[in-house]
């Protein structure tokens, strides 16, 4: 298991995947990049334009994007003012900064290969034709594979010229002006048709400050998922996938928690069986079965004076050293102190023994999730040594009675409504994933929204599996909203296959 760095003390509930952009950028293994010698930078001003796209909305609004080399590149996002995100991606290979601006928050991750290169891919990578399609890079395509252009149409009165390339099942066509600068690119594809419009691509001067980090801002540190042979830090904010499989956006989903083949940081031991729901109360915790089968199902035989012994047994089994396991585990315990502020005290003088670094990640985050004058007095006092910089900052409201404040920007809001539900049964906070399952569909530019969709189906139907209640939930739900029936009863029909297996 992975620990966390130092510099990963701090968590905000609101950070995650915060971005909703129109481009990925994937640091990987590379020969010969070098950030020495730079003397210029391309600045790319984009859109996408397509039916279903509206002008207006933050899919139709422009977006920058810088590249320098191969070791620098930049991406700023319009703001989106229904998801409270103002998206800036900075690249200085190895290191990534997934920026928030909004509320100032970010993650930085890092890639651990010797020598990394930004690419910026315009299709998904598993487009395997179209993985060196990328932004800064869009004639020399066509170019790697020996296509002539021929005389295009005429834009704003200018002779284009146009080079085409199929890759089944997708076309792509590139118009350029006199200069070689790219105009435009048609993308035709089983989804639909869409034009990616340069608005401006201009050759600057190379200006380094455009590839250092905001300082103003609160960042935490990433955590990789150990899934998988790929040694790369993954950052994805593009999902103009070619053959329409929802599965391009699954390595995704877990960017910023646990792997799916490592236990889901509440409710699924170590492989991938599944728990299965108690007879009866647990007497004692003893090992990280216990504890799992504990908090997963504490709903159903709720057992305060076992609390303590939990979140001792959360550090002995190491979740405390994974980001994922955080938010989920305080939204658990902040739901435990709404239900019991008169136990809060004791259990806090009960696991004051905690190591200083799992103590100032996790209960000043649940302390503060309470939202309770106690608390919040109570998370003050825990970070009274911690720089007021570096400590949490959340807004949150979990309670049941004010979900329709929360805004979901990142899967793991989902972790923290699931343990929030695990830690009360109420119904409202599977309701409120459900609420963002239609976001899994096709957004048009939207990746997180669609992510969040993505790992929501993915929760539901791994949760539909292990709790009945959420099963009679999904099929109320079904039956309440004719406009998700198809999509919930397919999660159904999935997990129940899952469990007669």
């Amino acid at each position: 298991m992975r620990n966390r760095s130092k510099s990963a003390k701090r968590l905000s509930a609101l950070t995650g995947a915060l971005l909703s952009a129109t481009i990925f950028v994937v640091p990987a293994w590379a020969a010969d990049a070098t950030k020495s010698d730079l003397k210029e930078m391309h600045q790319i001003k984009l859109r996408y334009v397509a039916e279903d796209i509206d002008p207006q909305s933050f899919a139709g609004q422009p977006r920058y994007c810088y590249r320098a080399g191969e070791v620098y590149g930049r991406i700023e996002e319009a703001l989106d003012s229904k998801l409270g995100l103002h998206g800036l991606i900075v690249i200085s290979c190895p290191d990534v900064w997934i920026i928030n601006l909004a509320d100032k928050t970010g993650k930085h991750l890092l890639d651990q290969a010797k020598v990394s290169t930004v690419h910026m891919p315009i299709l998904a990578t598993r487009q395997q034709p179209f993985v060196d399609l990328e932004f800064g890079r869009e004639l020399q395509f066509f170019k790697n594979r020996n296509i002539v252009g021929v005389a295009g149409p005429t834009i704003d009165g200018a002779k284009t010229t146009s080079y085409k390339f199929v890759g089944d099942p997708v076309e792509l066509e590139l118009l350029v002006n006199a200069d070689a600068v790219p105009l435009k690119m048609l993308i035709t594809s089983p989804k639909g048709k869409r034009t990616l419009e340069y608005l401006s691509y201009k050759t600057l001067p190379f200006s380094a400050a455009k590839f250092v980090r905001p300082e103003d801002v609160s960042y935490s540190e990433a955590v990789a998922s150990d899934s998988g042979s790929a040694k790369q830090t993954r950052v994805i904010t593009e999902s103009e996938s070619s053959d329409g499989e929802e599965t391009t956006l699954s390595d995704s989903l877990f960017a910023a928690g646990a792997s799916k083949k490592e236990f889901n940081t509440m409710g699924t031991k170590g492989s991938d069986e599944p728990l299965s729901e108690p007879k009866a109360a647990l007497a004692t915790l003893t090992d990280g079965k216990d504890l799992w089968q504990w908090m997963t199902y504490y709903y159903l035989f709720p057992t305060p004076d076992l609390v303590s012994a939990a979140v001792h047994l959360l550090e002995k089994e190491g979740a405390l050293d994974k980001e994922s396991a955080i938010a989920p585990s305080a939204s658990f315990l902040s739901r435990l102190f709404v239900q019991h502020p008169n136990r809060m005290e004791k259990w806090l003088a009960d696991i004051k023994d905690l190591s200083a670094e799992h103590k100032s990640a996790l209960l000043p985050l649940a302390l503060r999730l309470t939202r309770t004058p106690a608390a919040l007095a109570a998370a003050e006092a825990t970070e009274k040594d911690i720089p007021v910089k570096d400590r949490i900052i959340t807004h949150a409201n979990l309670a049941a009675d004010k979900l329709d404040t929360f805004f979901i920007s990142a899967p793991s809001d989902l972790d923290m409504l699931w343990g929030c539900f695990f830690a009360t049964g109420d119904k409202r906070y599977v309701k409120k994933i459900i609420s963002t399952v239609s976001w899994s569909k096709k957004l048009s530019g939207n990746i997180n929204k669609i992510s969040i969709g993505a790992a929501a189906v993915w929760s539901l139907t791994s949760n539909a599996e292990q709790h009945k209640l959420v099963m009679q939930i999904l099929q109320e739900e079904s039956k309440n909203q004719p406009e998700l029936q198809a999509d919930l009863d397919k999660i159904v029909e999935k997990a129940k296959a899952e469990t007669s297996t």
